[in-house]
């Protein structure tokens, strides 16, 4: 499991717990300072504490020179297995990045594309701008409604409205402002487009807007009367066009928001923060003393776990041709030996080899073995399968040490029929 793949899985289990624990706890609670909280200071350890794991902050440069370890999915010998197994799994790990990466590019687009929209018009020769000492208001003439970005309020003068009216409209969009609420959109929206593969992120996404609709709201309101508000809020509904980035006035759920404004408001409850700040003082000890290792015997790591041995290159060596051809080079020179076959022995064999900076093979050997002529024909098989591209770090060619488990296993037939068989069956496992 690479560091990349590794980080994903974490900063996705951190947001599923996070959000689960939102949705239980707090997603109906009127503190709306304190959602708002929990969902940026949730978001950004989910994203940060996984880092910690990738190495990029050790300081240590002698790491550079190391040699790094990795482990090759497990090849097994004399199964009856078709090669055409190992082309479904490889296709499958493309296939995946091959629409995560689309689906990432568009989205990015969108959210590009929407940014473009607000400087576009911002910039535009057709608006006029008002500039004051804490935002810029730029006057939509009914184009767009009312909304804002950052320190720009684009607010709809099309519409008519009491001085009262405009001057409640205004503030709410001013607390936005205020507050700083589109850099939480923008650090969600980003969140969303990374991993948009987990429904946690979209709901956080939606849950930070509808709670800033809400801080607005509140602010809106002070010194005034709530049911005058909720009718200007239900008379501005009306508008629909908006950009799911800026905040609007009349964006959001309107009866939902008529009924936050009628609540009385209250802290959260103190058991709520009591359970909240142990499971996630939990889950960021959890994430953070997860050792990465790999999944081979204890006996096997202390022979290849010498210095920086969990630390990955950038670029992985590869055998030249895909991995398809090297598996297929392997079975084909690797034979059963015959007196495992008469003796029944079967069993997994680790072999260790280094690539270097030339994508030359060295220093094979078994690290654990079975005997009985396996580890020998195993380490011959490994030798004589061919070069590896260079492997890279930090834009350096560097050497890698490479585990290759094979595992020798008997079908279940006449071991002296069996024992003349020259052809070789190839599986390949993901460990």
């Amino acid at each position: 499991m690479n560091n990349l793949f590794t980080y994903f899985v974490e900063a996705n289990i951190c947001l599923a717990v996070f959000g689960l624990l939102y949705i239980v706890l707090l997603k109906n609670e009127t503190d709306f300072k304190f959602r708002r909280n929990f969902i940026l200071i949730a978001s950004l350890i989910a994203l940060i504490i996984p880092l910690f794991k990738l190495g990029s902050f050790n300081s240590d440069n002698t790491l550079v020179q190391s040699i790094q370890t990795t482990i090759l999915p497990e090849l097994t010998i004399g199964q009856s297995v078709g090669v055409g197994e190992t082309s479904a799994s490889i296709n499958w790990w493309y296939y995946t990045k091959l629409i995560y990466i689309t689906v990432t590019i568009l989205l990015s687009q969108y959210f590009l594309f929407q940014l473009m929209q607000v400087a576009w018009f911002y910039f535009s020769n057709r608006t006029e701008k008002l500039r004051n000492k804490h935002y810029t208001l730029v006057e939509t003439n009914g184009t767009l409604p009312t909304f804002s970005f950052f320190n720009i309020l684009f607010y709809d003068n099309s519409i008519e409205l009491s001085d009262t009216d405009k001057s409640k409209i205004i503030k709410h969009e001013l607390t936005h402002i205020r507050q700083g609420h589109s850099l939480d959109i923008i650090l969600l929206e980003l969140t969303k487009i990374v991993f948009w593969f987990n429904p946690i992120c979209w709901f956080l996404r939606n849950e930070i807007q509808d709670v800033h609709e809400y801080l607005a709201d509140e602010s809106a309101i002070e010194n005034s009367n709530a049911d005058d508000y909720g009718s200007l809020l239900a008379q501005m509904a009306l508008n629909k066009v908006h950009l799911s980035i800026g905040h609007h006035f009349s964006k959001s759920k309107t009866l939902k928001r008529l009924d936050m404004i009628k609540r009385m408001k209250r802290g959260v409850n103190k058991w709520k923060s009591a359970m909240i700040i142990p499971v996630v003082l939990l889950t960021v000890v959890i994430i953070s003393c997860n050792d990465h290792s790999v999944d081979t015997p204890k006996t096997i790591e202390e022979k290849f776990t010498e210095g920086s041995v969990f630390y990955k290159v950038d670029e992985s060596a590869t055998p030249v041709g895909g991995f398809d051809k090297y598996y297929g080079q392997i079975a084909a020179n690797l034979k059963y030996p015959i007196e495992a076959r008469k003796k029944g022995i079967q069993g997994k064999v680790y072999i260790q080899f280094v690539v270097d900076e030339k994508g030359n093979v060295g220093d094979v050997k078994a690290v654990k073995g079975i005997g009985h002529g396996c580890d020998d024909a195993a380490v011959l098989a490994v030798q004589n399968s061919g070069k590896w591209s260079a492997p890279i770090l930090d834009g350096k060619a560097v050497k890698q040490r490479i585990i290759l488990p094979i595992t020798f296993k008997l079908d279940d037939v006449d071991e002296t029929k069996s024992s003349d068989k020259k052809g070789k069956f190839l599986e390949i496992e993901e460990v």
